[in-house]
């Protein structure tokens, strides 16, 4: 299982992806959250709107850590897309 440091959003997702990787990180160390779960509520936290959008889809990565690059990846452009929450 990849540490949350190892994904590539820091390089690829610039600086959303790197705000909601710094707060899972606290989630994860604060409240034992799995890495996906952290990621999402981090995200969540952040940006709900566009993180409820993703919820219940093929990239939501709450209950599946493999799906956290991808939904880094859809939840960035979706931000970009539509600007600051």
């Amino acid at each position: 299982m990849k540490n949350i440091e190892t994904y590539k959003d820091s390089k690829i997702y610039g600086d959303i992806a790197n705000e909601i990787k710094n707060l899972a990180k606290e989630l994860i160390n604060s409240y034992m959250y799995r890495k996906g779960q952290a990621m999402f509520n981090a995200a969540y936290m952040l940006y709900p709107k566009s993180s409820d959008n993703l919820r219940d889809t093929k990239y939501d990565c709450f209950y599946r850590d493999d799906l956290i690059d991808i939904f880094l990846k859809e939840l960035v452009n979706m931000v970009n897309s539509k600007g600051k929450e």
